[in-house]
């Protein structure tokens, strides 16, 4: 039995198991903001508000199986960084991302993290995790952190997807790391060439095979930022698979 909770007319993504020990990381290494689109019509961008706990609740568990993990959300998030959609017309709350202060991260100390993305899988493909993650990254960076942080999971594809076009960097505090990021990179870089299929609009398209060129972070534990380990990713795929 799946620990995500659907609800009436809104199914929950279908549950993965982690598969490894280790969480991927990644940063962002500066303090520019970056492009923010407004809300579809339809719906309302806004800060989280006494009242919407359940509504909150509900949206997050679509998603996610923690439990307990609200109140410190709460206590942690920046003034201002709790961002939330509202389908206007049934009142749901259908994505959500935050912006924290500090990390509860080890190798990030004195960093701001960014938290619990989640959009409804019923209201996917309207770009609206993007907003609410490019709303986050702008907190954090008008906060003053130069270098925030955040943890996903090698499954969580749209999520990842997101963070790369908002500017953050895989960073790889074990050697392990390398072959879960290249896999990650060439699944997304083979969905963007599938263009017969419609997966991703033409300039999501063309953002995700620029990979090729993507520099991977490589971080030693205790090790300073160096962005000097290169994988070209699609050149790589391509020297594998020649006969």
């Amino acid at each position: 039995m799946t620990p995500l909770r659907s609800l009436p007319g809104r199914p929950a993504y279908q549950f993965i198991e982690a598969e490894y020990e280790h969480q991927l990381e990644m940063v962002r290494p500066s303090a520019a903001p970056v492009g923010a689109p407004p809300a579809p019509e339809g719906y309302l961008l806004r800060q989280f508000r006494a009242g919407d706990e359940k509504e909150y609740d509900d949206l997050f568990h679509l998603a996610f199986a923690d439990e307990g993990r609200f109140a410190e959300a709460l206590d942690r998030v920046l003034e201002g960084g709790f961002f939330v959609i509202e389908h206007l017309r049934s009142g749901q709350l259908v994505s959500s991302c935050q912006a924290w202060r500090g990390s509860i991260m080890p190798r990030h100390p004195d960093s701001g993290q960014m938290g619990w993305l989640v959009t409804d899988p019923s209201h996917t493909g309207k770009g609206l995790g993007t907003i609410v993650a490019a709303c986050a990254t702008n907190r954090l960076a008008a906060e003053g952190y130069g270098r925030p942080c955040l943890g996903t999971e090698d499954f969580r594809i749209a999520a990842i997807y997101i963070y790369l076009k908002l500017g953050w960097l895989p960073y790889i505090y074990r050697e392990d790391m390398v072959p879960r990021w290249r896999s990650i990179l060439a699944h997304l870089a083979s969905v963007a060439q599938r263009s017969e299929a419609n997966v991703l609009p033409e300039r999501a398209r063309r953002s995700v095979q620029d990979l090729a060129h993507y520099h991977f972070a490589r971080n030693p534990v205790g090790g300073e930022f160096d962005e000097s380990l290169v994988c070209e990713i699609a050149h790589q795929e391509e020297r594998r698979r020649a006969p």
